[in-house]
């Protein structure tokens, strides 16, 4: 969001906008909104000019529950970049919040029509609805978020509710089960990701990362895990056999052609892999694959 700043060092200038922006930034991530806030008004101060690009500043009294003083920074914001899609639903939020429902549906419908795929825009437009006592309305917009974000578990629950409120009791309980599910996962994959947070170089909790994504079904969240989880461990083969089971296990057949060459070329000596890689292949339909592997185990046998 930054445009170009003096390159003095910090240390010339105690409210040098770069070093408030970053630090800002870390805090916020960190869920230190009054913190942040500080940090983000003395950057506004410093450089009036970008006000364009602290939206966050609005997200932390929002966080902070100051929904009053989160609109009006939005607007301030709005005013320089108007189509600033986070920027429109931080807005949209402070309006429902205030009970403004109609302005905050009005507000989402702009998000959605700026950027169609966004998740939380939908899911919002949902609740919102649903609240009204527009269940039917709001259906087709938790099913479309839902869709777009499939492993987030408030989408699962939004999902639930609206459809018992349509007395669809049946995909009710199925969408109910499946917030509790992803729910259980969510929580303990917070909770990992806190703890990588202060020592990312651990691989037991990238490991149990992978088995949880894994366990719900999410692909692309797999293959981050086992990506930062090979990093630690190159030469693995229980780690190698386990990414080729799970990704072919899970329908990836692109990560899992990954998966089979990774293990070719880390583990070229071990019997144990390319037993593996005869069936992988085999069940492919890859014949010069599955005889690469055959005459490959066979010449470990002779030596």
């Amino acid at each position: 969001d930054l445009h170009s700043f003096p390159t003095r060092r910090s240390s010339d200038l105690p409210d040098y906008p770069a070093a408030l922006y970053q630090a800002g930034l870390s805090l916020f991530r960190l869920r230190r909104y009054g913190d942040a806030a500080v940090l983000f008004e003395r950057f506004v101060e410093t450089v009036p000019s970008e006000v364009g690009a602290t939206r966050v500043l609005g997200h932390c009294y929002y966080s902070l529950g100051d929904y009053e003083e989160a609109l009006l920074h939005y607007e301030r914001v709005l005013a320089a970049r108007p189509k600033s899609v986070e920027t429109l639903r931080g807005y949209a939020l402070c309006h429902m919040r205030l009970g403004r429902e109609e302005r905050a549906l009005e507000l989402l419908a702009r998000v959605l029509e700026l950027r169609p795929e966004h998740a939380s825009a939908e899911a919002w437009t949902a609740q919102i609805l649903y609240d009204l006592g527009r269940s039917e309305e709001a259906l087709a917009h938790a099913d479309r978020a839902r869709s777009l974000e499939p492993f987030e578990p408030w989408h699962w629950f939004l999902a639930s509710r609206v459809l018992s409120d349509l007395a669809r009791d049946e995909e009710a309980l199925v969408a109910r089960r499946r917030f509790e599910e992803l729910d259980r996962v969510a929580q303990e994959v917070r909770r990992l990701e806190g703890a990588l947070l202060h020592d990312p170089r651990r691989l037991a909790p990238w490991l149990r990362l992978a088995e949880l994504h894994r366990s719900i079904g999410d692909v692309a969240s797999l293959r981050g895990a086992l990506a930062r989880a090979m990093s630690l461990d190159p030469g693995s083969l229980e780690l190698r056999l386990f990414a080729l089971d799970a990704l072919e296990g899970l329908g990836d057949k692109a990560g899992a052609r990954v998966a089979a060459a990774a293990l070719e070329e880390a583990c070229p000596d071990r019997p144990e892999a390319w037993r593996r890689l005869i069936g992988f292949y085999r069940a492919l339909g890859d014949r010069a694959g599955e005889e690469r592997a055959v005459a490959r185990l066979e010449s470990l046998r002779g030596r």
